[in-house]
């Protein structure tokens, strides 16, 4: 992606200002690298805890047991596995959005 100055004249590689920019003045940089680090961590541990509970939630819905108050506890555990299922997918996109947005700290970065 290149800028054209308003006559036309210039055209300056958007990269090289952004990267020349960051070397000297621009914290942005080192806090967007900051925050992917971060979003990526979370995505990984929330997939780690999710397992786990998909796992609880597995076992709980085997319990042999029937009637109403079953029933109604199996719903609510439906709803539950829903909800994290949602949740997993969101943070799946999240940590995707962090790792195509990505931007490497500069040489000289603060």
């Amino acid at each position: 992606m290149s800028i054209t100055s308003l006559s036309g004249h210039h055209t300056t590689s958007l990269l090289a200002i952004t990267q020349a920019t960051a070397a000297t003045t621009c914290p942005c940089l080192n806090i967007a690298a900051q925050g992917h680090e971060r979003i990526i961590t979370l995505a990984a541990s929330s997939a780690s805890i999710h397992g786990s509970i998909h796992e609880t939630l597995a076992t709980a819905h085997s319990i042999d047991w029937t009637g109403k108050a079953a029933d109604h506890y199996r719903d609510r555990l439906l709803t539950i596995r829903n909800s994290l299922s949602t949740h997993d997918d969101e943070a799946r996109s999240t940590a995707q959005i962090a790792h195509i947005a990505h931007v490497s700290t500069p040489q000289g970065g603060a």
